[in-house]
């Protein structure tokens, strides 16, 4: 009995044992594994962009190899599918490793977890994640190492919230398309020789995609312009130059009163022959811009962390003016921003029909009705068995099951249809054009497949951050993991049959050899208004027709007759393309957003002005939407492919096509390469590709004095209290509101002599509120107050307080005290005056 007991409390012994060092054995394997997670921009991402997350680890055990995963088994709605990346770990090492997710604006945490190839779960670490709303400015600032920070917290357009990630160089990640969500990024003070090739050539493909960089000079500028490839740099720094202040830029900022008179070292060198400079000093550069694809690069030969700028308290004012002279962002810039309209194209297949002829469904229910019915009786009847029909009508069902599935199973076939909707942008200045592409999986069966595209380009899960349609990917998002190694890649997702898989590729592509180069010249109108027309040609030296092809402009749509075929070249003279008279609102800078863009102009038959680009695009193919819905043909079905295919990127917000004075040659075309990797079954495609190829344009300015109209100008708003975001069209304000403005000469528009300024608001007849107009005075660096009830225009014949670096006008509207709301109808803007000719 004694002994029984001793072993019974010796077994409790080892037992309580084993549950009290349990705990400690887990935590010690989880030592082994040391892993840091830093997620976006210092915690800070757009939701349905892509995201960097960065992972740091060090293996203190044995060597391991797996992969780096976040899903949402564990990280819950954040993402809509998983993420992952391979990852060898010997042993005592160290190693970063990065993941590009899209992700969600609920919950506010992710859970990264290294998983070995056994499938279990070596480490985890959870990291905190902040969601910026679309109209909210998100800037990355890096420096190298003890260079004091800037702050650009109060750098917000619009009244909205401003945001900063300061990084230093390891941050900047290895792919454009990973800084897809920054409004500017400022590099200062860095080691441009430590950056990989690869975060050089992501800063690169960022900018062709619309970027602003901000490169920062003083004694370290040539060891930070190394950052940069030779052809982004506007000037290339090679000595330095003492001066004895930087005044200069004061007076750009608007900012007169400031003496920024401390002597400070500056970057001399070279400009190159496509820079603008855009202010200097005794005859030297201190600030140049230069273009690059969509994007910018500015140079500031100073450093802002030295003296004068340091502790100048307006520096802010300098950035919001290089920000505010930027030239407007055509609307075909924004990526999908309605998926399912992608997804609508992508299940439009024109001339292919998914269902047997209609004859042969006739004839098989003619036999089966006719097998079962009459010639059964018949026959029964003629061998006396009319009992038996209990045993040959189940049997002729039967059989008629079983061939029914036979036939339809072997119709149906083995390959996939893989249909593809893409949109290809070239730019002038580079061989490389950017892609967005629509990928629908079309499956005969339930089966699974697996999906890789070719390097460089990413992959994503439609509609993994947006609710789910009917045909969008519901079925494959929280199952699919998005690979991201050498390539980008899907494995073993699950497809029911007769149902969409949809994704969405992003990338570069080889530019299409197809060119044109023009010049901008400026009739003027009795009114003393410019009227702009091109004249140029274009070339296709490529192997790709365009069909139904126009070319765009500011106010202007011209459609070519038959195709543009490879060889084909088209001169123009400036009668043929010709801007239009038209009283049109400025047009938006491209850091603003329209608050209800997801829901104004999101149907493709829309009658609205936020489908303008689309009609221009369509022209009499444009389907209103009775014709939309029950198009037959195929030719109609394909026009109405094409049209969900533009509403899933194009959005004219605040009525403007936002084009600028830029000339776009538009076309389709039925083919894109086999460049997919599919596995699982063969496949065969449906392709319709839009190239939208920017056209070179040179401006040639008038002589002779001119009045430029509100159409040449882009908008900004600096301050939006209690205002919703109506641009400069029908809006109100109530007692205590306001909002200020910045007018802005198109790039390369502005005038050199300015000698009047027209200033109009359009109250619509609404007098009886009192509204104060107050115009930005750059010499005494205050506003200057016009109030008055019965009028509606301002009129400056010295004119030169009021313009900004640029010709910029800054406006302020304000409703101060009264009954009811102040209503604005609309504001121009005109500026009549000179340019100077060599």
């Amino acid at each position: 009995m004694a002994k029984r007991l001793s072993n019974h409390l010796l077994l409790i012994i080892l037992l309580g044992t084993a549950l009290l060092g349990k705990p400690q054995a887990q935590e010690a394997f989880q030592d082994v594994i040391e892993m840091a997670v830093e997620v976006g921009f210092d915690s800070f991402f757009r939701p349905s962009e892509w995201t960097p997350v960065r992972v740091a680890l060090k293996n203190n055990g044995e060597s391991l190899t797996g992969r780096l995963v976040i899903r949402p088994q564990t990280s819950g709605t954040v993402v809509g599918n998983a993420f992952s990346t391979a990852i060898d770990l010997p042993r005592g090492s160290e190693k970063s490793a990065l993941i590009n997710i899209q992700a969600r604006s609920f919950p506010d945490t992710l859970r990264v977890e290294l998983i070995d190839d056994e499938g279990a779960v070596r480490s985890a670490q959870e990291a905190a994640l902040i969601d910026l709303q679309p109209q909210d400015q998100l800037y990355a600032i890096v420096t190298g190492p003890n260079t004091p920070p800037l702050s650009l917290a109060s750098l917000h357009i619009g009244g909205y919230k401003a945001e900063q990630a300061l990084w230093d160089i390891s941050d900047i990640p290895a792919a454009g398309i990973a800084l897809e969500s920054l409004d500017m990024m400022m590099l200062i003070n860095i080691d441009g020789e430590g950056i990989s090739r690869s975060q050089q050539q992501a800063i690169h493909h960022w900018l062709l995609a619309g970027g602003h960089l901000i490169l920062t000079g003083g004694p370290a500028a040539q060891r930070s312009a190394a950052a940069l490839t030779g052809e982004s740099l506007p000037l290339q720094p090679q000595s330095s130059q003492s001066v004895s202040g930087l005044s200069a830029l004061a007076r750009f900022s608007g900012e007169g009163q400031s003496r920024l008179d401390q002597r400070t070292v500056i970057s001399t060198g070279p400009a190159h022959p496509e820079a603008q400079v855009l202010v200097e000093q005794d005859g030297i550069p201190l600030l140049l811009r230069r273009k690059v694809g969509a994007g910018i690069v500015d140079f500031l030969a100073a450093d802002p962390t030295l003296e004068p700028l340091a502790g100048w308290a307006q520096l802010d004012r300098l950035w919001l003016t290089l920000l505010a002279a930027r030239a407007p962002r055509p609307v075909w810039t924004e990526g999908f921003s309605r998926p399912q309209w992608g997804a609508e194209a992508v299940a439009n297949l024109p001339g292919v029909d998914l269902l047997p002829p209609i004859q042969t469904l006739c004839l098989f229910l003619a036999l089966y009705v006719v097998l079962i019915g009459p010639l059964n009786y018949l026959l029964l009847q003629r061998i006396r068995r009319s009992g038996w029909g209990w045993f040959t009508i189940p049997l002729v069902i039967a059989a008629f099951t079983g061939i029914a599935w036979t036939v339809g199973f072997n119709l149906r076939g083995s390959e996939i249809i893989v249909s593809r909707a893409s949109v290809v942008q070239t730019f002038t200045d580079s061989d490389e054009a950017q892609l967005n592409q629509f990928i629908g999986l079309l499956s005969p069966r339930r089966a699974s497949y697996s999906l890789a595209v070719p390097p460089g380009s990413f992959l994503a899960v439609a509609g993994a951050t947006t609710p789910s349609s009917l045909f969008t990917s519901s079925t494959i998002q929280t199952a699919t993991e998005i690979a991201q190694n050498s390539t980008f890649s899907a494995s073993d997702f699950t497809i029911d049959g007769g149902i969409f898989a949809n994704f969405i590729r992003r990338g570069l592509v080889p530019r299409p050899n197809i060119s044109g180069s023009f010049t901008l010249d400026f009739d003027i109108a009795e009114s003393g208004r410019m009227v702009g027309s091109f004249q140029g040609v274009i070339s296709n030296d490529s192997a790709i027709t365009l069909r139904d092809a126009v070319i765009l402009g500011k106010e202007m749509v011209h459609r070519l007759d038959g195709d543009f075929a490879p060889g084909d070249i088209l001169t123009f003279d400036g009668s043929t393309l010709q801007t239009q008279l038209t009283d049109s609102p400025a047009q938006p800078n491209r850091l603003e957003y329209h608050p209800a863009a997801l829901s104004f102009g999101s149907s493709p038959f829309s009658g609205s002005a936020h489908t303008v680009s689309i009609k221009n695009i369509q022209g009499e193919r444009f389907l209103r939407s009775r014709l939309f819905l029950e198009v037959q043909s195929t030719a109609g079905r394909q026009a109405a492919r094409e049209q969900s295919f533009l509403a899933s990127f194009l959005l004219d917000q605040f009525d403007s096509t936002a084009r600028g004075s830029g000339l776009y040659l538009v076309g389709w075309h039925d083919d894109w390469a086999r460049d997919l990797t599919i596995s699982g079954a063969d496949w065969t495609a449906v392709d319709t590709t839009l190239y939208i190829i920017e056209l070179d344009v040179k401006l040639q300015l008038p002589r002779q004095s001119a009045t430029l109209t509100t159409e040449y100008f882009t908008w900004l708003t600096t301050d939006r209290q209690g205002i919703s975001g109506n641009g400069t069209e029908d809006f109100n304000l109530y007692e205590g509101q306001q909002v200020e403005f910045i007018f802005h000469p198109l790039p390369g528009l502005a005038m050199d002599a300015v000698e009047r300024l027209h200033i109009e608001v359009d109250r619509g007849g609404g007098y009886a509120q009192a509204l104060d107009v107050k115009v930005f005075n750059h010499r005494s660096s205050t506003y200057d107050t016009f109030t008055y009830r019965d009028g509606d225009e301002l009129e400056f014949d010295d004119p030169a307080p009021y313009l900004g670096a640029g010709q910029r006008v800054q406006l302020r509207l304000s409703y101060e005290e009264g009954l009811g709301t102040a209503r604005v109808r609309k504001i121009r803007i005109e500026q009549t005056g000179r340019y100077h000719h060599d």
